[in-house]
């Protein structure tokens, strides 16, 4: 038996701890108030309002109940329904994002350590092996320069 979900589905990201939205379930309420035409002429309510909500392919009473039989519906709702069917979203997961600095890759925020290391660990391979040569590449050699000439 179908039950009326809530529109917008949630998941918690562990890498964030914040919610995000993981699914959107298309729904649309109508409302059907009886009316009838009063003594003076003027149409007025007669009843309480009915609400019809669409989610999902299945119709639900004021109550959230799952109508069977969609002849119950108003028909005014079902043609509505029938010529713009609503879409919901769907994601997969949380859609947290991290974009790469270097390689400019889309991930979830929580791999992006995992990815960065694993950058300096191919930058660092490549670079290979620093030749000690004995001269600090920092200062210039000291030698005596003789500036000042004597006549």
């Amino acid at each position: 038996m179908p039950t009326l979900l809530n529109v917008n589905e949630y998941e918690l990201d562990l890498a964030t701890s914040r919610m995000e939205e993981t699914r959107e379930n298309p729904t649309r309420t109508f409302v059907s108030i009886p009316m009838a035409v009063g003594m003076d002429g003027i149409n007025r309510p007669i009843g309480t309002a009915g609400y019809y909500t669409w989610q999902n392919g299945h119709w639900f009473d004021t109550g959230g109940n799952w109508i069977q039989d969609e002849n119950q519906v108003p028909q005014f709702a079902r043609d509505e329904i029938a010529a713009n069917r609503p879409v919901g979203r769907v994601q997969h997961g949380p859609t947290v994002t991290w974009n790469c600095p270097v390689c400019n890759e889309q991930m979830n925020q929580s791999e992006s350590n995992a990815h960065l290391i694993a950058h300096y660990a191919e930058m660092k391979a490549q670079a290979g092996s620093i030749v000690d040569s004995g001269i600090d590449k920092g200062e210039r050699p000291v030698t005596a320069k003789n500036t000042h000439r004597g006549t």
